[in-house]
């Protein structure tokens, strides 16, 4: 499948058709010329998609925190919608074996206002990214915050004791 960061990009594309899908919205295909871009909307609420692994760890960088903040601010309604997955992602050969292993291993989803994404962010230390981050050769280049996946329990939406199944999508109102 190549680097790692093609398989990030693969697993961000499934999450945001699994948050349009579950939340019956209107993915948003992402326009760089655009200051901001949310992934998917329903009606007048916004939503920014978010896989987090095996690790249990959300990276959330610095940048899309400012953005986030202003577009949040400006009165709109933002949440985070944090899809868990176990998925051995190294272990895939295929884009179809990726998408498939994601599907079956999905343990969770939360839906986060972005206040308390925000709040959570503040609370915790930020660590710079590696200087090869983005071709820049300055020492570091913005940073990220690691926002365990267990402090989203109060915004559960719900459980996947089997993953998600074709028959679970099947039900979404999209």
């Amino acid at each position: 499948l190549g680097n790692h960061g093609y398989v990030r990009t693969l697993i961000g594309d499934l999450c945001e058709d699994l948050t349009a899908g579950i939340l019956g919205g209107r993915r948003h295909k992402t326009d760089a010329g655009c200051d901001y871009c949310p992934d998917v909307s329903v009606e007048d609420r916004f939503y920014e998609s978010k896989a987090v692994g095996r690790d249990g760890q959300i990276l959330v960088y610095f940048g899309r925190l400012v953005k986030d903040r202003l577009f949040a601010f400006s009165g709109r309604s933002l949440s985070y919608v944090v899809w868990h997955h176990a998925a051995d992602t190294k272990k895939a050969a295929t884009e179809g074996e990726l998408i498939a292993a994601v599907l079956v291993s999905v343990k969770a989803v939360y839906c986060v206002p972005f206040a308390e994404v925000d709040r959570l962010c503040f609370e915790l230390p930020a660590e710079p990214l590696n200087s090869a981050y983005g071709g820049t050769d300055k020492k570091t280049y913005g940073s990220r915050h690691r926002l365990p996946v267990s402090s989203l329990l109060p915004w559960l939406l719900k459980r996947f004791p089997a993953g998600v199944t074709e028959d679970e999508r099947d039900s979404w109102p999209l």
